[in-house]
């Protein structure tokens, strides 16, 4: 009888500790890195939580530009620019995915109460605050994202997680650029 007993908790507990009920983007993040703290090599912990925070950033600019995309109270070319941020930022957490598969790394399944209360706010302001707000948002965490990728192309021990951030880091640096331009085009409307 125990036997069966333990073999159903084998199976049952990976699907309960798997789940993800933060309520916002530091409980997300804070739950994936435990989960990984346990698992990943002592070696390699910089690079595994390095990508669970690029992954986090990559979910929240995903969220943002779908609210902004769906918007009629923001600006074309911000909207361009928040589809265009979805795209890429699909795409990074796809490689990111890529890179961890195989690996017992977890990665944030969601976005948190944060991004969710700024959705709201995007979804129900007027056109000039909506496109601020986004704007605002959006450079504040490809800030931090560039300044993370800097540190991380220093630091990487994989080869993958370099070369990754070696690939991404000048596509960062060249959209924060791009918002530089967009705020002050805005500022202008």
């Amino acid at each position: 009888m125990k036997a069966p007993l333990i073999f159903l908790f084998a199976l049952i507990f990976p699907l309960l500790t798997g789940c993800n009920t933060g309520t916002n983007e530091e409980q997300t993040e804070e739950q994936a890195e435990e989960a990984n703290d346990e698992k990943i090599a002592e070696s390699l912990e910089e690079d595994v939580e390095f990508l669970v925070e690029s992954y986090a950033f990559s979910l929240m600019l995903q969220e943002y530009g779908k609210t902004v995309e769906q918007s009629s109270q923001v600006a074309e070319p911000v909207k361009e620019f928040a589809s265009n941020s979805v795209t890429l930022h699909k795409n990074l957490n796809s490689q990111i995915e890529e890179i961890t598969k195989g690996t017992p790394v977890a990665l944030p399944q969601s976005t948190g109460e944060n991004t969710q209360k700024l959705v709201e706010k995007l979804r129900s302001g007027n056109m000039e605050e909506a496109t601020n707000d986004y704007i605002e948002a959006t450079e504040e965490i490809h800030e931090q994202m560039i300044a993370q990728y800097r540190d991380a192309f220093g630091k990487a021990e994989s080869v993958q997680v370099r070369d990754f951030v070696e690939l991404v880091l000048p596509t960062l640096e060249e959209r924060k650029k791009k918002l530089d331009e967009l705020e002050e085009l805005t500022d202008k409307l």
